[in-house]
C-alpha cells in the first residue's frame, strides 16, 4: 500500500498550520504559537467523550492529531464548557512563564480565531499563502458548542407569525449546525464554533430582519450558562408544583439589586422577585397575565430582555442534553 500523501508532507503541512496560528492568535513566534496549540487541543480535550474525542483526531492532520492524542490520561474526569475567560486561564495554565502571556492578548487571540473561523478579514494582516488559510478552518471545524437564543418576539404583525421552520432554515443560513426549536415560541437552539454571546446575537438580529422585514432582540446564551441559570432558579419548589407560575426574565446586560426597588410596589398579590447573576427571577402565586408586575417589567424600565416560564427553561435544558 502506498504512503497516504498526507504522512508524505506531514512536516510541511505542520510547518504552515504553525505558521497561520501565528498569525492569527498575533503571537511572535511558532514556538509560542506550537504551546498555544498544544494547551487549546488538552483543554478542549477534556471537555469530549472517549468516542468524541476520537472522532474529533479523526478529522486532524497527522502532527496535530498526535499532540492531541500525547499523554492523554483516560481517567480524567470530563470538564463541562465553561466562559472564555476561565477557559482562557486554563490554555495559560500549561506553561505559565511560556504560554501565550496576558489576558488582553488572550481576548485578542480568541477574537481573531473568531474571525478566522468566520472567513472575516482584519486591518494589516498578512494575505495567505500557499493555502494556510484552510488549516485552522479544518482543526476548529469540530470544535462546536451549543447555544440557546431567545426571540423578545415571534409577533410579525397582525395575524402573522414567525413560522419556526424558516427560523431553523435562518440559523442555517448562517452556517449554524442542527438548529431545533422547542414550541413555537421563539426558542433556539443550535451548535457552533465557540464564540461570544453578543458576536452570535448580532448576525441572528440582522437575519432575522432581513428574513422576517422586522427588528426583534434576541438574546444567545452558551448551553454551559443555560443549564448554570435553570440550576440557580431560586424558586424551583414553586416552579415543579406549577411551572406557569415561575418565570425568569434573562437579560442581556446584568440586572443589579438596586433594579427591584422601582418593582416592589408593583407586587401586590404576593409575587416574589429575586436577581440570580444579572437574570430576574419572578414567582407569581396566581395568573402571570393578571399580575400588575407584569406591565411593569417593561424593556424601557430594565433593558433588554424576554420572559420564559419554567417550563420551557426545563424544555431546553432537555434539548441541550439530547
Amino acid at each position: 500500500m502506498p504512503m497516504p500523501m498526507e504522512y508524505r508532507q506531514a512536516s510541511l503541512d505542520f510547518e504552515r498550520f504553525l505558521l497561520d496560528a501565528r498569525d492569527v492568535a498575533g503571537l511572535q513566534t511558532t514556538n509560542q504559537a506550537y504551546t498555544m496549540v498544544q494547551a487549546v487541543l488538552q483543554t478542549f480535550r477534556r471537555r469530549l467523550d472517549i468516542e468524541d474525542a476520537i472522532l474529533f483526531a479523526d478529522i486532524l492532520p497527522p502532527v496535530i492529531r498526535a499532540i492531541f492524542v500525547a499523554e492523554w490520561d483516560l481517567e480524567e474526569p470530563r470538564l463541562p464548557f465553561s466562559g472564555r475567560i476561565a477557559m482562557t486561564r486554563e490554555v495559560q495554565a500549561l506553561r505559565p512563564d511560556h504560554n501565550i502571556s496576558g489576558q488582553r492578548h488572550c481576548r485578542r487571540r480568541w477574537r481573531l480565531a473568531s474571525q478566522h473561523r468566520r472567513g472575516e478579514t482584519r486591518p494589516g494582516a498578512r494575505p495567505a499563502a500557499g493555502g494556510r488559510s484552510g488549516f485552522l478552518a479544518r482543526l476548529t471545524r469540530g470544535m462546536m458548542n451549543s447555544y440557546v437564543a431567545l426571540l423578545y418576539s415571534i409577533v410579525l404583525g397582525p395575524g402573522r407569525r414567525v413560522v419556526m421552520a424558516d427560523l431553523k432554515k435562518m440559523a442555517e443560513g448562517l452556517g449554524y449546525q442542527a438548529p431545533r426549536t422547542l414550541v413555537a415560541t421563539g426558542n433556539l437552539v443550535f451548535q457552533t464554533g465557540q464564540t461570544s454571546t453578543r458576536d452570535l446575537e448580532m448576525p441572528l438580529e440582522k437575519a432575522f430582519a432581513e428574513t422576517f422585514g422586522r427588528h426583534v432582540d434576541i438574546l444567545v446564551r452558551s448551553g454551559a450558562d443555560w443549564q448554570t441559570l435553570a440550576a440557580a432558579n431560586p424558586f424551583h419548589e414553586e416552579g415543579e408544583a406549577d411551572a406557569t407560575q415561575v418565570h425568569v426574565r434573562v437579560m442581556r446586560e446584568p440586572l443589579t439589586e438596586a433594579a427591584l426597588e422601582g418593582l416592589r410596589r408593583y407586587c401586590t398579590a404576593g409575587e416574589r422577585l429575586a436577581i440570580v447573576d444579572g437574570d430576574l427571577w419572578v414567582h407569581f402565586p396566581g395568573k402571570a397575565s393578571e399580575s400588575k408586575l407584569l406591565g411593569a417589567m417593561t424593556t424601557k424600565r430594565l433593558g433588554i430582555g424576554t420572559f420564559r416560564n419554567w417550563n420551557t427553561v426545563k424544555g431546553l435544558c432537555e434539548m441541550l442534553r439530547s
